[in-house]
C-alpha cells in the first residue's frame, strides 16, 4: 500500500486505487495507492513524495533518517560534533 502526494495527484493524474511501479536496486515494487496527503514543503520537516507499508521494501538498501530538537543553548554544542 502507498500513501501518495496529493499535489502529485493532479500532475501525474495518480487516484486512489491506481497501482504504480517503482525500479528500486534494479527490481521493480509494485504498490496500490490508498490514501493522498498534504505536503508542505516549504518546512524543514522530513517529507517524502510516497510512503510505503511495512514489508513493500524488504530486502532493498535502505538507510535511516531521523530528526531531533535542541533547545538553543545546546546547539553549538551539537553541531559542534559534526563539523568538518
Amino acid at each position: 500500500m502507498l500513501r501518495g502526494n496529493g499535489r502529485r495527484r493532479s500532475t501525474l493524474g495518480i487516484e486512489l486505487g491506481d497501482t504504480l511501479t517503482f525500479r528500486v536496486a534494479g527490481e521493480q515494487r509494485h504498490g496500490r495507492v490508498t490514501s493522498l496527503r498534504r505536503v508542505d514543503w516549504d518546512s524543514f520537516k522530513a517529507n517524502f513524495f510516497v510512503l510505503a507499508s511495512p514489508g513493500t521494501l524488504d530486502g532493498a538498501p535502505s538507510t535511516w533518517i531521523t530528526s531531533y530538537y535542541a533547545p538553543p543553548a545546546r546547539r553549538t554544542k551539537v553541531a559542534a560534533q559534526w563539523q568538518t
